[in-house]
C-alpha cells in the first residue's frame, strides 16, 4: 500500500487499516516466538537438556497491587461500597480482591 492510497482514505478506512496491521504484526510476532520456541525445544531434546519457559513468577500467587493513599476503589459486586485507601481498616471485599490480584482501577484521588 503506497503513500497516495493511504492518503486516499478516509479516517474510518484507514483505522481499519491501521488495526488490520497491527493485528498481521502480532500475528507474525507470535508466530516467530512459536517457531523459535520449537527450535530450542528440539535442540533441547537432541542434547538431552532439560528446558523451561516459565516466565520467572511465581506461581500459585498473585502479584498485589501498589496502593497510593487517597485512591478510590469501588466494590464491583456491590458499587455502594467504596474504599478510600489510607481512610482506615480496608474492607473484607477489598482484601480479597487484591489477595487474587484483581483490583479494579481506582478512581481519581479524593481531596
Amino acid at each position: 500500500m503506497t503513500t497516495e492510497t493511504l492518503n486516499k482514505l478516509n479516517d474510518q478506512e484507514l483505522t481499519q487499516v491501521i488495526a488490520a496491521a497491527q493485528g498481521l504484526l502480532q500475528t507474525r510476532d507470535a508466530k516467530r516466538k512459536s517457531d523459535a520456541r520449537e527450535q530450542i525445544l528440539q535442540i533441547a531434546a537432541a542434547a538431552g537438556v532439560p528446558v523451561s519457559f516459565a516466565s520467572g513468577k511465581k506461581a500459585g500467587k498473585a502479584a498485589k497491587a501498589m496502593l497510593h493513599a487517597g485512591d478510590c476503589y469501588v466494590n464491583p459486586a456491590d458499587t455502594t461500597k467504596t474504599y478510600t485507601v489510607g481512610k482506615g481498616k480496608p474492607p473484607g471485599w477489598f482484601m480479597q480482591l487484591r489477595d487474587r490480584g484483581q483490583l479494579p482501577v481506582p478512581q481519581a484521588k479524593s481531596v
